[in-house]
């Protein structure tokens, strides 16, 4: 589930062996909400827009720090993910 401005969007996983969304779904589902380009989205978290394409792609995670600053990003946005049981 996600929130963007004052709005309640539920955002379902219909995956039963996957417990969370992977980090690359989350990346492009913000940069969807967000209407952000890998460029900006890297620009705002301190990376290069090829390091956001290879989240997305799922060919690397992020640092705990990168990490972090991603979640602290999202919650600025009020966009909050939670799994669906």
């Amino acid at each position: 589930m996600y929130v963007l401005a004052n709005r309640v969007i539920i955002y379902h996983i219909n995956k039963p062996k996957v417990g969370n969304m992977k980090f690359s779904e989350k990346v492009k589902t913000v940069r969807g909400i967000l209407q952000l380009t890998q460029k900006q989205l890297g620009e705002k978290l301190g990376v290069q827009y090829y390091t956001v394409n290879r989240w997305e792609k799922g060919h690397h995670e992020p640092t705990f720090l990168v990490r972090h600053k991603f979640d602290e990003f999202c919650k600025q946005h009020n966009i909050k993910f939670e799994e669906v049981k």
